[in-house]
């Protein structure tokens, strides 16, 4: 009885604990955004919306199913090569899931746990260290294009000599080499990872459960590598179209690159707010001003690009874990 009572104190906590940090993220979301549309004034953003080029918006918001599906084909690689997991049904279940549980805990840890919840009859630890596979690939494309676009940046807005721009190109791209040649090898994660894990007693247990690690081939890690490009593509296409949509300037090229910046530097940004809301507008705001654009676009294309790729299939996720329980 009392182990029962202690056992329903625990979850109590765990959910005012929960509750306290979805607030607190809001919360922090919120006053930035207030300070965000303050500072470039509640008109502007408004006129910038009517004023728009409904046609890359909609073909931006088109974009958005691109996006899902290379997600959706990064996600059913990982589950039917390493998990067996041939039912196309569940993995695409699986994916809304996760955006759903994600979008509003911290750190998108939500999204871990909401993946397994189709997978009635695999470990949840599995599940988890598989996402975390599917996510640490286009943060790798992410950090290698965005390290590439910030050397360009600095060379041509705070003129650093060639010299060292070229340096820094080949330590990137041999970083990157050598980061690809570690996933790819078995040694590397058997030796070394496994190896480490095993002096954790809490982790000992569940050793042979990070043995999946070791199914990623290097036919795999290529074609996450090649599905994981397309993806941040197609995302930083569709900044891109939404600012151009909402902006009287039209300059393709620029705003791709600030783009790319946006990306890599949000990326190694903490997401302490709800789905990242105010970081992304106010780093977007510094890189896109570089490049012309005004602040009322900048402001309105990152809250579109945050509704079409975060908020609406989170919402259709939400639907289908609805109509499922």
């Amino acid at each position: 009885m009392l182990s029962a009572a202690l056992k329903r104190l625990n979850i109590f906590v765990a959910d005012k604990k929960s509750l306290l940090i979805i607030t607190a993220k809001i919360l922090i979301a919120g006053v930035l955004l207030y300070y965000l549309t303050k500072s470039i004034h509640p008109t502007k953003i408004l006129r910038s919306f009517l004023n728009a080029d409904f046609y890359l918006i909609s073909a931006a918001f088109l974009l958005s199913f691109v996006n899902i599906y290379f997600q959706f084909l990064k996600w059913r690689l990982l589950c039917n090569s390493v998990l067996k997991i041939k039912d196309n049904r569940s993995v695409f279940y699986s994916l809304f899931y996760g955006f759903s549980a994600g979008i509003t805990t911290p750190f998108r840890a939500g999204e871990y746990l909401g993946r397994a919840i189709p997978f009635k009859d695999m470990s949840v630890i599995k599940v988890t260290l598989l996402t975390a596979v599917d996510k640490l690939f286009p943060l790798i494309i992410v950090t290698f294009t965005g390290s590439v676009a910030t050397i360009i940046f600095m060379k041509y807005y705070y003129d650093i000599p060639e010299f060292l721009v070229w340096i820094l190109m080949l330590v990137i791209v041999l970083l990157y080499s050598l980061l690809l040649n570690l996933m790819n090898n078995r040694a590397f994660w058997r030796n070394l990872i496994f190896n480490k894990l095993k002096t954790f007693s809490f982790v000992k247990k569940q050793i042979e459960k990070f043995q999946i690690l070791t199914k990623l081939t290097t036919g795999i890690t290529h074609n996450l590598s090649l599905l994981s490009l397309l993806f941040i593509l197609v995302y930083t296409l569709q900044f891109t179209l939404l600012v151009m949509a909402f902006s009287e300037i039209q300059n393709f090229i620029l705003f791709f690159w600030a783009s790319s910046l946006v990306m890599f530097t949000k990326s190694m940004i903490p997401p302490v707010t709800f789905g990242e809301l105010g970081i992304r507008e106010g780093v977007a705001l510094f890189f896109f001003g570089i490049m012309g654009a005004n602040d009322s676009a900048i402001f309105d294309a990152s809250l579109f690009l945050f509704i079409i790729n975060l908020v609406i299939p989170s919402v259709i996720g939400l639907i289908l874990l609805t109509k499922k329980s």
